[in-house]
């Protein structure tokens, strides 16, 4: 009820590398093993509603910690993933996500026992994957490990 007037601003940049050269002709297929960065960061200007802060945690995110763990106005994310195939349409992931959302109007808000914190403090997981190629796309399965315990995480598509 009334005007609400905000901005978001977000970098996403990603880059992946192969260890043996050369550009990849058909990843599906390609046997090399690779090496996937991301690092994410955002910031917003205005008080925004509370479902339109950034979130932090799960399965596209920070794994190892429930979803939508972190919130706040403020915004950092690295991922490095190393990838290796295992058989065909099957390739195994060693991962670490680094990252965290922090500040804002409702950061004295709890929700599932959790409350936010004004000032950057990252939280790190980390762990094993496997991706199954599949007609509707890559499946997904994760375990991560982080500073609240260890979690699984399925989903279907890429992380990035």
């Amino acid at each position: 009820t009334g005007n609400v007037t905000f901005q978001k601003l977000q970098l996403d940049m990603r880059r992946y590398f192969t260890l043996r050269g050369g550009p990849r002709k058909n990843p599906q297929k390609d046997k090399r093993h690779s090496i996937a960065l991301r690092l994410v960061a955002g910031t917003s200007l205005g008080t925004m509603p509370f479902f339109e802060q950034f979130f932090v945690g799960g399965a596209e995110t920070l794994r190892g910690y429930r979803e939508d763990r972190f919130w706040g106005k403020n915004m950092v994310l690295a991922s490095t993933e190393y990838r290796a195939p295992l058989a065909s349409g099957l390739t195994g992931v060693f991962f670490v996500d680094v990252g965290d959302a922090w500040s804002g109007p409702y950061e004295k808000i709890k929700l599932s026992g959790f409350s936010q914190h004004a000032g950057f403090s990252p939280s790190v997981g980390f762990g094993l994957g496997l991706r199954v190629i599949t007609p509707i796309g890559p499946i997904r399965i994760d375990q991560g490990f982080g500073s609240e315990g260890a979690r699984t995480h399925f989903s279907i598509g890429h992380v990035f």
